[in-house]
């Protein structure tokens, strides 16, 4: 059953640690929440954990999205986890260290010619027809209400003044600012992106 998933344990709760350097940078108490606790290292376990709960309670075989990052290889992992058939659709500039995580959790991968908009476009059509559960991102509320419990999870040990989030596509930041909104708070909420990426491929937006 969905609720009872054994994996879920393993996701969330991770911890919210002053950054002692930072803070003592900008004169102020900086924390940060450390999503690298995850089993695969990053925030999208928490949406693809909802996503997949989400998937299984409407009677679906088969979960998908395109990426060629975190998002493609935690959905890819915990699929195999739990021994539900993954999709995942990758561009053409998919490096090949990224490659390899993702064919490492053996999930069903498709080439897609073009950059990572078109991945996107063709798998949403596709996996539609196909009856695959669409777990891309602005196709899945199930994946913000993943980010709501960071928020949640905040709120829970500080009252921040402002609250930073990377902007990826917007899931993340909308989701953990949906859970301190909940618990009453109303932090300055910031969306910040890096200004310079070695690590994403050409034409990727960090998904």
């Amino acid at each position: 059953m969905p609720d009872t998933l054994p994996v879920a344990a393993l996701i969330g709760k991770t911890p919210c640690i002053e950054l002692a350097q930072t803070s003592a940078h900008y004169s102020c108490r900086v924390f940060g929440k450390i999503e690298t606790r995850n089993p695969i290292g990053s925030h999208r376990d928490r949406e693809n954990l909802e996503a997949i709960r989400d998937a299984l309670a409407h009677g679906f075989s088969a979960v998908g999205c395109a990426s060629t990052g975190n998002a493609a290889i935690s959905l890819a992992a915990l699929s195999r986890m739990i021994g539900l058939e993954c999709h995942i659709y990758v561009s053409s500039g998919i490096s090949k260290e990224k490659l390899n995580l993702i064919q490492s959790f053996h999930p069903i991968l498709h080439r897609v010619s073009g950059a990572y908009e078109q991945a996107v476009h063709e798998s949403n059509e596709e996996m539609r027809d196909e009856n695959i559960y669409v777990a891309n991102p602005g196709q899945c509320r199930a994946k913000i209400e993943g980010d709501k419990k960071i928020g949640l999870e905040i709120a829970d040990e500080i009252s921040p003044d402002a609250l930073v989030c990377p902007a990826n596509n917007g899931t993340h930041l909308i989701g953990v600012w949906e859970g301190i909104k909940q618990k009453g708070l109303n932090p300055v909420t910031i969306a910040a992106t890096a200004r310079r990426s070695a690590i994403a491929d050409p034409g990727f937006s960090s998904l």
